[in-house]
């Protein structure tokens, strides 16, 4: 299933908070050349900066932004998505149905 945004919140909490779980998700590459692009991968989650597709098209955030889905609506045009950002950040925000984010599933 898609993980809610309730289960983001956990991942992020029992990796150290909103301001620390990033590095601990992000995956360790030497195909990522950029510092602040690498994690420590130590939830074996290994995201990487994928960046996103917009809902008016066009494609940005490559090698800097992963953004994932969330099954947990916002309001009727929007859904609650969870960014990994530079440096450790996780970050909650909301974004458009018809935009293209990575996807990451969960097993009950």
């Amino acid at each position: 299933r898609l993980p809610t945004d309730e289960d983001w919140y956990q991942l992020a909490f029992h990796f150290g908070g909103l301001c620390s779980a990033g590095l601990a998700l992000k995956a360790d590459s030497p195909l990522l050349v950029r510092e602040h692009q690498r994690g420590t991968n130590e939830s074996l989650f290994g995201a990487l900066p994928a960046g996103q597709g917009g809902s008016q098209g066009g494609y940005f955030g490559l090698g800097s932004t992963a953004i994932f889905w969330s099954s947990t609506d916002r309001d009727e045009t929007t859904t609650w998505d969870w960014k990994l950002l530079r440096e450790s950040e996780v970050q909650r925000w909301y974004g458009g149905k018809l935009a293209q984010h990575s996807v990451r599933c969960v097993q009950d």
